[in-house]
């Protein structure tokens, strides 16, 4: 059965009266961008996501909008303010108020190939937004699969942006809404293999030794641990669990009481993918994160670059360098 999700936005006209994008100048963050000449044929396809094409002269949003029919038959419209998801065959409901509990999307802190890259109009300092896809995710960089990014009878192919940025949203609906009739896997299957990470880290000029595994080739670290680590710093946050929901409240700014972390633990030999909901001053972030002996563990430079602080590795003497005072820099 086909789902219907429609995300929409006030004055949704404006999206169909203007291109989404043209070529400008107020995005920052591009690395790097390829140009495809754009032919004289109306079925001319410059790009390709999972069998759904990109067209040079279409809306950035029916991109968008086709690639989530096609393979999730999920159906949506994406406007011109922050994507908001609600269940309904109307399509003006929007007009009417969307009740919260709709609200599916959620900002995604680790981007995944399909996620909704979404330049709002205030911070294009446009009337209309970008929406694009993600194509491919790695070392800080994400390439974007998009549509109506033109310039002299070229399309945009590839374009690489810096992640993470100020100048736009990852946007991605949960797991449970793509694809809610997948069971869950049992508990089983699910065990990962883990090794206490060996390498030293060093906060601020000091060494620290909180318990870290490697997962992977990463370390991931627990999330108290590094809460501890920073409590009081310029970094400083406080981590919060609500036993019922299992949902993981981060509060930046927030002193943590250290006492909670940085414990003597026995090692473990295998961890489970961590289920609990992440909340960033009340802004669900996605993370990819491990159950071990009973406590989340988070990819280190997930947490620096969602919480914006920095981190580095010294390869020559094996270290992991930690700088509370600096914001994060990808890889």
């Amino acid at each position: 059965m086909k789902k219907t999700i429609r995300i929409t936005a006030l004055l949704l006209a404006l999206v169909l009266a203007f291109p989404c994008a043209a070529l400008a100048g107020e995005n920052e963050d591009i690395v790097s961008c390829s140009w495809v000449t754009i032919k004289n044929s109306a079925g001319f396809s410059h790009d390709e996501i999972d069998g759904v094409k990109a067209y040079p002269y279409n809306q950035c949003n029916d991109l968008v909008i086709r690639y989530y029919e096609e393979v999730y038959g999920v159906d949506m419209w994406v406007g011109i303010d922050p994507p908001v998801a609600f269940p309904s065959d109307d399509p003006f409901a929007w007009m009417f108020g969307v009740p919260s509990e709709y609200d599916f999307y959620i900002i995604s802190g680790n981007p995944r190939r399909g996620d909704v890259v979404y330049w709002s109009p205030e911070k294009r300092n446009k009337d209309y937004a970008h929406s694009a896809l993600v194509k491919s995710y790695e070392n800080g960089v994400i390439t974007l699969i998009e549509q109506n990014w033109n310039s002299g009878g070229k399309a945009a192919f590839e374009r690489k942006v810096a992640y993470p940025s100020s100048d736009y949203d990852v946007y991605r609906l949960p797991d449970s809404v793509l694809n809610p009739e997948s069971p869950a896997p049992a508990a089983a299957s699910s065990a990962i293999p883990v090794k206490v990470s060996t390498q030293s880290v060093v906060l601020d000029s000091r060494q620290v030794f909180p318990t870290a595994y490697n997962i992977g080739g990463y370390n991931y670290f627990m999330l108290r641990d590094v809460a501890s680590l920073l409590s009081g710093t310029d970094a400083t946050f406080s981590v919060d669990y609500d036993n019922e929901t299992r949902a993981i409240t981060l509060t930046t700014g927030e002193i943590y009481d250290r006492s909670s972390g940085i414990a003597n633990r026995s090692p473990a030999s295998t961890g489970t993918p961590s289920t609990s909901q992440v909340y960033i001053d009340g802004e669900a972030i996605e993370f990819t994160a491990y159950l071990i002996n009973g406590n989340n563990y988070f990819k280190l430079r997930d947490l620096a670059a969602a919480l914006d602080f920095g981190v580095t590795y010294d390869g020559e003497t094996g270290t992991v360098v930690i700088d509370s005072t600096t914001g994060y820099t990808p890889e």
